[in-house]
């Protein structure tokens, strides 16, 4: 997916916009995809949750994005002790 088609998908009328992700679920079929960030803490590298959530964190500044800081904390977190955390702790401190 190149980022003119985001780009024409994203623009155009919800009917049409939603055919890139049936498509693409159609393609993938039944086989799992994790996200990226996920693939990278089981291969036990750094993620770029740094890039993704961390960029939005620090653009926003100090406390004014309580969500994207949390959720870098705890993936680095993860990242640290190899630990997955239970869907209902995150929850708790989201």
């Amino acid at each position: 997916v190149t980022p003119q088609l985001l780009w024409l998908v994203g623009r155009a009328p919800l009917s049409v916009g939603q055919l890139l992700p049936l498509t693409l679920r159609s393609y993938l079929g039944s086989i799992p995809n994790p996200g990226s960030t996920l693939q990278s803490i089981r291969r036990g590298q750094a993620s770029e949750i740094d890039y993704l959530n961390g960029a939005v964190a620090a653009t926003a500044g100090p406390g004014r994005a309580p969500v994207n800081e949390t959720l870098v904390r705890l993936v680095h977190q993860v990242e640290r002790t190899a630990v997955f955390l239970d869907p209902a702790d995150v929850v708790a401190v989201v």
